[in-house]
């Protein structure tokens, strides 16, 4: 997890224009070799999950968010230059999971063109121990995304993960049902949604390969 922490800093020190930076979670480089998509190198029970955890780490990012084919659905199929094979579309369309897993790329565009997070907003590194990973968006630590990369799940207080001083509602959670993969029994770890008022002195239940993101109400 520091690498990938001093990864997202670097966008934000050394980098003179935000819109220098590209970030992704796959390339065609990576998954035309190799079936390295995140969906598929995640492992059984925890694929489409990792893809939600991969769309908030790219998409809530310092810089310009690239991502490659299906990776909104949760793809796990190769991509073989020259190949014939196409991908299923009915099942892109109709497969209910996959479905989730495109609802929650979504919201995340949304959140991303909000005004706290739309180009030069400041990203500071907040936690980045274990596989998670913490990090605010915006001038006054407006967005607070903390992102689980691992299995372990559980209630951390907001003091050790450095949430800043202020009052937070939980914005987004990709444990919530409308996103939840029942394919992978993905269990909700809620934190009482928009009504909560979350603050420092508070403990945040995070999900295994999972989201939560805060937003600043104060």
């Amino acid at each position: 997890m520091p690498a990938l922490a001093r990864a997202f800093e670097t966008t934000h020190r050394d980098c003179d224009n935000w819109y220098k930076a590209t970030n992704y979670c796959e390339s065609h480089d990576e998954v035309g070799n190799v079936r390295d998509r995140v969906a598929y190198v995640a492992g059984w029970k925890r694929g489409l999950r990792m893809s939600k955890v991969a769309a908030a780490a790219t998409i809530l990012s310092r810089g310009m968010p690239m991502f490659f084919m299906g990776a909104e659905a949760g793809e796990d199929a190769q991509f073989t230059q020259g190949s014939t094979e196409k991908l299923k579309l009915d099942r892109y369309v109709s497969d209910e999971n996959k479905k989730r897993v495109r609802d929650w790329w979504k919201e995340m565009l949304k959140l991303r063109r909000s005004p706290v997070i739309t180009g030069p907003s400041p990203l500071d590194v907040k936690y980045a121990q274990e596989q998670m990973l913490g990090f605010t968006r915006g001038n006054r630590g407006d967005i607070y995304a903390l992102l689980n990369f691992g299995g372990w799940a559980g209630w951390k207080p907001l003091t050790e993960l450095n949430l800043p001083d202020g009052t937070y509602c939980e914005l987004w959670n990709s444990t919530w049902p409308v996103f939840a993969i029942q394919a992978e029994d993905e269990n909700e770890h809620m934190n009482w949604g928009r009504d909560a008022r979350l603050k420092r002195g508070n403990w945040l239940h995070i999900p295994d390969f999972g989201v939560v993101v805060l937003s600043r109400v104060d």
